[in-house]
């Protein structure tokens, strides 16, 4: 399933609150639609920045075209110390780190596993 990462807001990944495992990956194309990728992202506003509460200043992540970000907890601690996806968003840069434009809209492809 793709999300569409836009430049102008932080975009949640999943409302999932206990999950074992995500996947966040910057699919390199424009979205098109949840199950469908678009072209390919122009070289300009072509990163993907993962954040911890929509907040910049909280940065787990920096990827660039066909880079993953991977999360995981298992055996015990899971019980006490789940994911929680609901605070976890990404946004469109430019590989800068300066603010994509207007039309930089990408396909982040995800993975939440409960």
């Amino acid at each position: 399933m793709y999300k569409n990462c836009v430049d102008d807001s932080a975009t949640q990944v999943s409302a999932e609150a206990t999950a074992s495992f995500l996947f966040i990956k910057n699919t390199g194309k424009l979205y098109s639609s949840p199950t469908a990728l678009g072209s390919t992202v122009p070289t300009t506003g072509d990163h993907v920045l993962v954040t911890l509460v929509n907040s910049t200043t909280n940065k787990l992540a920096f990827l660039a075209p066909g880079e993953a970000f991977m999360m995981t907890v298992g055996g015990t601690a899971l019980a006490q110390h789940p994911i929680d996806c609901s605070k976890i968003f990404v946004q469109s840069f430019e590989g800068d780190g300066t603010a994509a434009a207007g039309d930089d809209h990408i396909a982040v492809e995800f993975l939440a596993v409960d």
